[in-house]
């Protein structure tokens, strides 16, 4: 199912997100809102557009947010939330700052 998002196009043979290298790390998206689980193609280099679509970017960066990524339920601030779905759910390595 493609994305809301104007900004996140899927290749829709391969089902992966334009932009995104066939051999690139991916997983499907775990975010759940009630029932519905999300399942979308991401990866740790488009999640911060992705997860857009489910928390929104306006909030303060010190809101605190339970994280959804399949029942995981831990409290952070809402600016560490991509950082922690990287590291525990998609098992990405953090990314050194240039």
């Amino acid at each position: 199912m493609p994305s809301s998002d104007p900004t996140f196009h899927y290749d829709r043979i391969l089902d992966i997100p334009v932009g995104v290298s066939a051999s690139m790390p991916r997983d499907r998206c775990g975010w759940s809102q009630t029932t519905d689980l999300c399942n979308d193609v991401v990866s740790a280099d488009t999640l911060v557009v992705h997860m857009r679509k489910h928390i929104g970017g306006s909030s303060s960066s010190y809101y605190r947010i339970h994280c959804s990524w399949n029942g995981c339920g831990k409290l952070m601030r809402r600016d560490c939330l991509v950082r922690h779905i990287r590291e525990i759910h998609l098992h990405s390595k953090r990314r050194a700052h240039d």
